[in-house]
């Protein structure tokens, strides 16, 4: 996953979304392209936000469009042990200090 910043003529930025055959995935490109208003930077960090998900669904073999248009819902063993512990990983690979990206306390928020 990479998000490429395409500038326009006008000096329009706007960020997209590539898979790991660095071809666009529709879905996040046209959140950020109905979003295109807002600062390239925002939109960046969206993407980036996206991403994680986007790679996790990769790493799965989840198909997402397929999943929302079967109806077949995510079960709690895929969010809880798939999802949120892979959320809990760190990502970036340019940073030689590693940190959990989302802390304990977001899941430990419900008091069990």
């Amino acid at each position: 996953m990479k998000v490429e910043i395409i500038t326009h003529e006008s000096g329009d930025l706007l960020p997209l979304l590539l898979d790991s055959n660095g071809m666009p995935i529709p879905a996040p490109n046209e959140f950020i392209i109905s979003r295109r208003s807002l600062s390239p930077n925002t939109l960046v960090r969206n993407l980036r936000e996206l991403s994680v998900l986007y790679l996790w669904l990769e790493s799965e073999s989840i198909d997402l469009e397929l999943r929302i248009t079967s109806k077949k819902f995510f079960n709690e063993a895929e969010i809880k042990g798939g999802l949120v512990e892979y959320l809990k990983r760190d990502h970036e690979k340019r940073r030689k200090v590693k940190k959990i990206v989302v802390t304990p306390n977001t899941f430990n928020c419900s008091g069990q």
